[in-house]
């Protein structure tokens, strides 16, 4: 996605959205600092992995449409459909119909959806760790090793 920011309030307005095949000269995009005097950025599409979360049964991985397991309540995790709850003011007595917690079972924080996140993604999350930390991290010379023996004459 190419950026354009907006120099007096410093607001981001993305206009364009730029779809190439795979080339090598591609990365030249990334070194736009400037067009038609606005201030800009090349950058890749932000994509969020969500995994599925069925609202029949509360299991992840597949939705209402392919589930044939019994009703399982989001809130206080009985068998009975959501809307048929008994419990219709929120309050703190939630239980998580996957892992029991005190959380609703659609809460993204879920134990048990967190592991099943990591465990089929788990490289996006690498790649997203590997990214901040060359982001973080000032780019120097390589530093070469010390030899004892040799002298920089010697070196050559």
């Amino acid at each position: 996605m190419f950026t354009i920011y907006d120099i007096a309030q410093k607001n981001p307005l993305p206009m364009f959205y730029i779809d190439l095949k795979p080339n090598g000269n591609n990365k030249v995009l990334y070194e736009i600092t400037k067009l038609e005097n606005n201030i800009s950025k090349c950058e890749t599409p932000h994509t969020e992995i969500i995994l599925p979360q069925c609202t029949r049964c509360q299991a992840h991985g597949h939705t209402e449409t392919y589930c044939r397991k019994s009703y399982r309540c989001v809130k206080c995790a009985g068998e009975h459909k959501t809307g048929d709850c008994t419990r219709k003011v929120r309050d703190e007595k939630v239980k998580c119909a996957n892992c029991n917690g005190n959380h609703p079972a659609n809460y993204k924080g879920c134990a048990v959806q967190r592991q099943l996140q990591q465990k089929l993604y788990p490289a996006l999350r690498e790649k997203r760790r590997q990214r901040k930390q060359k982001q973080s991290t000032p780019t120097s010379l390589p530093i070469r090793p010390s030899q004892p023996d040799i002298t920089y004459a010697q070196n050559g």
